[in-house]
């Protein structure tokens, strides 16, 4: 057997630095929190929390300072106004859009202060928290046990944020924001995986502290299965040797009653977890009988609306969008009609707006298209969406082609939507509008000839149109606030307007990928400072991490999570579980 310790890799405690290379300079501290405030205020919702223009993160200082790919200058030349693009936008109008709120003279002129000064940002406030352990979590959980009644003990699982809580002298460590941010991703996620009809909040166990969460299976129509399928890809699953976690396993009769939060937002966000716990069907077909939508009746009857457009947002081909009412719970259903290139004749709804095909009108269905994919998108019966890909003949996919559709704001990770975490991200405050449709129009001088009388009762005015996404856009809003309002309304932020936080599922799993550091991975053991050893160079090598062989560099997460089980065997942490 390996020695379980034979070499001791110390960490130096970190100096606190200031959030950028120049911190030793001085500078008027107040001025650059006045300059930082300025960018949350009125940049961050679109360049930060969004990324509408492509890795502009205004919350990050060398974002704004590296010079871009196209012959422009940088955002921000410190103490250059005239260099500096984004001063040019907030000086001219540009920026904030009209639609948003627009700062005060007064703003602006610190603003302009600020970058004059250098465009400092303030030091990082490190956190002082106490360390939370394994003992801690189990001991919150037990507590809660013994408050519990006996039928709900079976039915309840948890999950913990104690890592994040602990991390408090990383490069970027978790702030409060995060914190609430992944409890926010938490609540929001398990009830978008939720078969039940109305919303229900993860009980905070600790209390202040908010570093162990409960939830009662059977309020999002789970069971023990469920459960399983989710820990057959759990990492961090232990067996822990102590008379408490004896006493829970028993309860609670699971050999793991508890899941690390983040982990749980990145994976159960995407396939194959996604489609298991939401039990979405392999077809669209069977989605849409269970939903009570019948396209085809409705393309007959003229009960669904639809629109189409040259170019969308996630597409570089023609785009057709279509919404029903649902009458199998929930409210609405929309699909959209999508190409692969190279497609213009099938595909071109300006020829052909009267697709797909439909079996019961064989030969004798006028100007049908025929498309290659598609998103749908759903409302569930708490009023959160739900997600799916599919293929031209409807089948359930986890990955659009890129071909077709990309996300280039990379809400999965990368510019391929996965079904789930992409359009979590890119439909968090429901269907998008848009400006025009594109096929009305060709035909409205043409009523009385079969075709465009079939498309005008199809293709309704765009007003209407907008009207209808505005109503659905209202109706998710008011299920997402009852899911994460409790979390992210605290504070300074008690009155702010749901739709203006972060969208927290992908927020959470972003960082939850990034790379891991030897400093991470004793957080992640549970390691205090004063225990932060890991096992011997020959094992550390054996699991892919010899870039810590001197407590430096960093791996991957899915290397890390790989290797996780056995590290935390050889250190007597715990023994791992694997679930088939």
């Amino acid at each position: 057997m390996i020695p379980r310790i034979l070499a001791i890799l110390t960490l130096l405690a970190p100096t606190l630095v200031a959030a950028q290379d120049d911190a030793a300079i001085t500078f008027d501290r107040s001025l650059a929190k006045q300059g930082v405030a300025f960018l949350k205020t009125y940049c961050q919702r679109c360049h930060g929390d969004d990324f509408r223009y492509p890795a502009l993160d205004v919350s990050n200082r060398a974002t704004l300072l590296a010079p871009t790919d196209k012959e422009e200058k940088p955002f921000i030349v410190p103490s250059e106004l005239a260099e500096s693009r984004l001063w040019e936008a907030v000086d001219t109008g540009y920026m904030p859009p009209e639609r948003q709120p627009q700062p005060t003279t007064e703003e602006k002129e610190a603003f302009k202060k600020w970058i004059e000064a250098g465009a400092h940002f303030p030091p990082e406030e490190r956190p002082q928290r106490e360390f939370r352990g394994e003992e801690s979590i189990l001991a919150a959980i037990e507590q809660d046990l013994r408050n519990l009644p006996d039928d709900q003990i079976p039915h309840t699982r948890y999950f913990s944020l104690a890592h994040l809580w602990n991390d408090t002298t990383g490069k970027e460590p978790t702030t409060e924001e995060d914190l609430r941010l992944t409890r926010a991703a938490l609540s929001k996620l398990v009830n978008s995986l939720s078969s039940k009809s109305r919303i229900v909040v993860p009980r905070v166990v600790d209390g202040e502290i908010g570093t162990v969460l409960a939830i009662d299976m059977r309020d999002y129509g789970w069971n023990d299965w469920h459960w399983n399928e989710v820990l057959k890809s759990y990492s961090y699953g232990l067996k822990v040797s102590s008379q408490t976690a004896t006493n829970i396993y028993r309860q609670t009769q699971t050999r793991v009653p508890y899941l690390r939060a983040d982990w749980f937002i990145a994976k159960a966000s995407r396939p194959p977890l996604y489609h298991t716990l939401l039990n979405i069907p392999t077809n669209a077909k069977a989605l849409e009988a269970g939903l009570g939508v019948d396209i085809y009746r409705n393309f007959e009857s003229g009960k669904l609306s639809r629109s189409a457009f040259q170019k969308s947002g996630v597409s570089q081909q023609n785009r057709m969008l279509e919404r029903h009412d649902t009458t199998g719970g929930g409210r609405y259903y929309w699909k959209s009609y999508d190409m692969l290139p190279g497609t213009a004749e099938q595909g071109d709804f300006t020829r052909r707006p009267l697709g797909p095909h439909f079996e019961q009108l064989g030969n004798k269905q006028i100007a049908p298209f025929k498309h290659d994919g598609g998103e749908i998108i759903w409302s569930l019966s708490n009023g959160l969406q739900g997600y799916m890909l599919v293929t031209g003949d409807d089948a359930r996919i986890d990955e659009g082609p890129i071909q077709v559709v990309f996300d280039p704001n990379a809400h999965s990770g990368s510019v391929t939507i996965v079904n789930g975490i992409s359009c979590m991200g890119c439909h968090k405050h429901g269907m998008f509008p848009w400006e025009k449709d594109d096929i009305r129009p060709l035909f409205e001088g043409r009523r009385g000839q079969s075709l465009a009388d079939k498309v005008l009762e199809l293709f309704p005015e765009n007003a209407s149109m907008q009207q209808l996404v505005r109503k659905d856009q209202k109706h998710l809003m008011i299920a997402l606030e009852e899911a994460i309002g409790e979390f992210v309304k605290v504070g300074s932020d008690t009155d702010r307007a749901i739709e203006d936080f972060p969208e927290p599922i992908t927020r959470v799993s972003r960082r939850y990928q990034l790379d891991i550091t030897f400093e991470d991975a004793c957080r992640e053991m549970g390691l205090t400072k004063d225990k932060q050893a890991l096992s011997s160079p020959r094992l550390l090598r054996e699991l892919g991490l010899a870039n810590w062989s001197n407590a430096q560099g960093s791996v991957s997460r899915e290397t890390w999570e790989t290797a996780y089980g056995r590290l935390a065997r050889e250190m007597e942490i715990g023994v791992p579980i694997r679930v088939r």
